[in-house]
């Protein structure tokens, strides 16, 4: 038997899988065989004659409307539209820069003695 956790797990899961994927039009997928059931027996379409008007036909308009919506694959959800988004691409043009290194520079030795008030702020450990 399946513990408790387990089945909780295989639940959240499942949410998560048919919430927000393309798996939740495979849930419409019953609705899709009803309405084609009723379309079959008042008009006699064929299931390609049925696909093609609901599915191909932009100015498809019967007394059913609410049922077509339905259908699975009839309409984008809104989160198919932000997982692709438009990046324009910018230029940049880096200009060159002229650097002359021909000229000597004169490093003075005084930059690099230490100041006595930096030695006073900062002490090393002490031996306790």
């Amino acid at each position: 038997m399946y513990s408790f956790r387990k089945i909780i797990a295989l639940l959240l899961l499942m949410i998560f899988s048919f919430s927000g994927s393309a798996f939740s039009e495979a849930l419409k997928v019953s609705n899709l065989v009803t309405h084609y059931l009723n379309h079959n027996r008042k008009e006699g379409l064929s299931l390609v004659d049925f696909l093609k008007m609901h599915y191909q036909d932009e100015n498809h308009t019967d007394d059913d409307d609410a049922d077509d919506k339905g259908l699975p694959f009839m309409a984008a959800p809104a989160q198919a539209n932000s997982a692709f988004t438009y990046q324009p691409v910018e230029v940049y043009r880096i200009q060159p820069v002229n650097i002359n290194l021909t000229e000597p520079k004169i490093i003075l030795e005084e930059t690099f003695l230490n100041d006595p008030f930096v030695s006073q702020i900062w002490q090393p450990p002490r031996d306790c």
